[in-house]
């Protein structure tokens, strides 16, 4: 349990310092958005996204030193698999995440191609003076576009 105990820590600080890395980044581009540093609420979103994780880590990895202090190393042992527990539930979570996304984009994919056997492409040219007005019809979008073939613009 002791060098277990030793493990976990030493695994806590380094989940911290790469949240923390990762978290400066998110915090520096979570100002993209115009007026987003006068928002009170997403002040309180970054709070939360940024700043409580390391905070929550931070008291984890101190009551595990505590108990590893007092030799209680059973409970610096459990206190600091939670760190374990936290990496594998973020695993789990954006693994589902991931497969939900891809089955989303299948079922895109799925019903571009049947609108595609149902609904033709249709192309419409209308002759000007100089060039050609084009419009093009995708069953999910229209593209319309002007050649043109004079001296000047």
């Amino acid at each position: 349990m002791k060098i277990a105990s030793i493990f976990l820590m030493i695994f806590g600080v380094l989940l911290i310092l790469g949240y923390g890395l990762m978290g400066l980044m998110g915090f520096a581009m979570s100002f993209d958005a115009p007026g987003s540093e006068n928002d009170p609420t997403a002040w309180v979103y970054r709070f939360l996204i940024f700043v409580a994780p390391i905070i929550v880590m931070t008291v984890i990895l101190i009551m595990s030193f505590a108990a590893y202090n007092k030799g209680n190393y059973g409970r610096s042992f459990w206190i600091g698999s939670l760190f374990g527990f936290g990496l594998i539930t973020v695993i789990i979570f954006l693994t589902a995440d991931a497969y939900l996304s891809v089955a989303k984009f299948r079922a895109i994919d799925h019903q571009q191609a049947t609108d595609e056997k149902l609904y033709p492409i249709e192309k419409y040219i209308r002759p000007l003076a100089v060039g050609a007005d084009t419009v093009i019809v995708f069953p999910g979008r229209i593209v319309a576009y002007r050649l043109y073939t004079g001296e000047q613009y």
